[in-house]
């Protein structure tokens, strides 16, 4: 049944709530927009003597169905769980009224702040109708700890943007006086893990043929069931309870489902995926259909994050500026936005073309799972210079260290000996390359990977230096990369001299192109690259899942740091098995890089509050402006940067 679902699922994640406290704490979240929010604190008369479980939680749901008023709360209060609680904290659940008339769902009208606390929390697909109640739910045995609630005030700060960093909420004007709870702040990163371990639980259930066991009493699974969608038009279940799906998808997606790639040449509407053309007129970064379509409508909850995405959109020029020569401007035009074309232009009048044997051929076309035509032109065999790799561009870094005198010349630290580089123009002056030169497109993989060693990983290069073994970062999610394997040396001239450099290059087994199938596997390291303090090997598979990054990436102990370029870890399932060992290996830095701040800000609160919070421009994203077709935010590769596992200075 599914009350017995619940409890299974709960006892897996070694958790559970009592509805049965004496004690109502929580918001009242009117649909009215100009209306305040309240706080509840109700205490039940005469307390907690003489009064059982079932009395308490009685006199719970009259005073729920009380505040939504006066409904039937059996029939018509529909719950989800927005945070659950842990043994030390605080969990928050959300009611509201929602009634079945015949085969239609009705309810009250958009709460939009309702809805974007829901976002905050991580559910994206959840939406909350007509007056909403959010209460505090503990875990057995806890009693309510006053100090450890949310204020009203920081519970409305977590209502006015799905972005609660301190400075976004500045800028929207909602200044925070204290940092929320943990509750909140790691609520994406909870809500993450709980729906991996509902999952695997799911995966179980769907292979068990008894006939006795009858786990869902429509026929969905658990996945549908514990994760229903709040809106759906559709009769409820008898325990209107609902989990959000977030849009993770499963772990069994088959193969060829994952190596599946939409590719679209146009932009699309934000609420039903069709071809759309008009943006938004609050925020300029959100398409949708003109009418008679009601696309405008049906997403409302755009509204949600319309004052953020406004405050995203209006860094593009902060973004699109680089001290670099007069040639990135002409790759910042709306143009380059909505197409591919204007830069292949760009880059064929430099004389380079698809057909080109240098490293410009990976700028042409896509991945397509490791199936296009660009992907299946790496040649892992071929080792290219960097005059070759740069070719026709004649204006590049030399193919040597930088001298000892010219790294301390600046932003020097001594104790791990390496220099702080700030941004593309005194990199190129470090290195001699005229502004003119766009050599930068390319060079965005190696600065980023110096940048994210310099900012995150000085410990670990000193560690490395005085145990006098190599600095080991395993790079996941390899696509691109794989043509130009020699562009990484820069990154070994730019460090000390005594320190080696370690890569593993970890590409996904679906992903691998034909072509480098014969020198690539999975549980044998047959291609290694050693040349100038570089070594880099690559292999095949799924991080943390069929690759444990402690005992099958042919050495001894973990990485000292995990990389992705452009992970999207929010994106794609397959990503989950990396986070979690992440989670579980706090001494192992991960160091990721995302498109837009969007897209950013869901992938960074996968590694909690502080995560969160690291979200930063990276000063050497590539510099040209990408199309992105399901949104207009401002896109560059390896535009921002986070971390998990951020070791602070002593």
């Amino acid at each position: 049944s599914p009350n017995l679902i619940e409890r299974v699922f709960w006892t897996m994640v070694k958790q559970d709530f009592s509805l049965t406290h004496t004690h109502l704490h929580g918001f009242f979240v009117p649909a009215q927009e100009d209306a305040p929010v309240t706080e509840i604190a109700i205490d039940k008369p005469g307390g907690a003597a003489k009064t059982t479980d079932e009395e308490t939680q009685i006199w719970r749901q009259e005073e729920i169905s009380k505040l939504l008023g006066d409904i039937n709360y059996d029939r018509d209060c529909r719950q989800i769980l927005l945070v659950r609680p842990s043994g030390q904290t605080h969990g928050l659940m959300g009611y509201f009224a929602q009634v079945v008339s015949g085969k239609e769902l009705e309810h009250g009208v958009n709460n939009k702040r309702a809805t974007a606390f829901g976002m905050t929390c991580g559910l994206l697909n959840s939406r909350f109708f007509g007056d909403v109640v959010i209460l505090n739910v503990l875990a057995p045995g806890r009693r309510p700890d006053k100090n450890a609630l949310m204020t009203l005030d920081q519970f409305a700060s977590a209502c006015t943007s799905p972005d609660i960093r301190p400075d976004v909420l500045k800028d929207l004007g909602v200044p925070l006086e204290s940092d929320l709870p943990r509750i909140v702040g790691d609520a994406v990163l909870n809500n993450y893990h709980d729906r991996a371990t509902l999952n695997k639980f799911n995966s179980v259930m769907k292979r068990r043929n008894s006939d006795d066991f009858n786990y869902s009493t429509s026929g969905e699974s658990v996945e549908e069931y514990m994760f229903a969608s709040s809106d759906v038009e559709s009769e409820p279940d008898d325990v209107m309870i609902s989990f959000d799906t977030d849009g993770f998808g499963s772990l069994e997606a088959p193969e060829e489902a994952m190596r599946e790639e939409v590719v679209t040449q146009v932009t699309l509407c934000l609420n039903c995926r069709r071809p759309a053309s008009t943006l938004c007129e609050g925020c300029q970064a959100a398409y949708f259909c003109d009418a008679p379509r009601e696309c405008k409508n049906e997403g409302w909850s755009h509204e949600c994050l319309c004052p953020t995405w406004k405050l995203y959109a209006s860094r593009r020029e902060a973004l699109s500026s680089f001290p670099l020569g007069p040639w990135t401007q002409t790759l910042m035009t709306r143009e380059l936005q909505l197409s591919n074309d204007p830069y292949e232009k760009f880059l064929n009048e430099l004389g380079i073309d698809k057909d080109s044997d240098s490293w410009w051929k990976a700028e042409f076309g896509g991945w397509s799972g490791g199936m296009s035509d660009c992907a299946q032109k790496v040649d892992l065999k071929k080792t290219l210079t960097f005059e070759e790799g740069f070719a026709p561009i004649a204006d590049i870094p030399p193919a040597e260290p930088v001298s000892p005198d010219d790294m301390m010349s600046k932003n020097w630290d001594s104790e791990s000996e390496l220099r702080s580089i700030t941004d593309w123009a005194e990199y190129y002056e470090l290195r001699g390359i005229p502004p003119s030169s766009p050599a930068a497109l390319l060079l965005t993989f190696p600065l980023t990977l110096y940048h994210a060693i310099v900012e995150y990983g000085k410990a670990q290069c000193t560690a490395a230096r005085m145990l006098n073994k190599p600095l080991r970062i395993d790079v996941v999610g390899i696509e691109k990369e794989l043509h130009f394997l020699g562009l990484f040396e820069e990154v070994s001239f730019l460090l000390p001299d005594d320190l080696q450099l370690e890569l593993l290059f970890v590409v996904r087994k679906d992903m691998l192109p034909q072509s480098a199938r014969d020198v690539v596997d999975e549980h044998e390291d047959k291609f290694i690259f050693d040349k100038n303090g570089l070594r880099i090997r690559i292999l095949s598979g799924t991080y943390g899942e069929a690759l444990d990054p402690r005992f099958d990436c042919y050495r001894s102990g973990p990485p000292d740091m995990v990389m992705a370029f452009n992970a999207g870890l929010h994106a794609y399932e397959t990503w989950r098995s990396c986070v979690e060992f992440l989670q579980a290996t706090k001494d192992v830095v991960g160091v990721f890089t995302d498109y837009n701040e969007w897209s950013g800000v869901q992938c960074a609160a996968l590694g909690g509050q502080e995560s969160r919070a690291s979200l930063k421009i990276n000063p050497f994203r590539q510099p040209r402006t990408m199309p992105v077709y399901s949104m207009n935010l401002p896109q560059f590769s390896n535009g921002f940067m986070y971390v998990f596992n951020q070791h602070k200075d002593k």
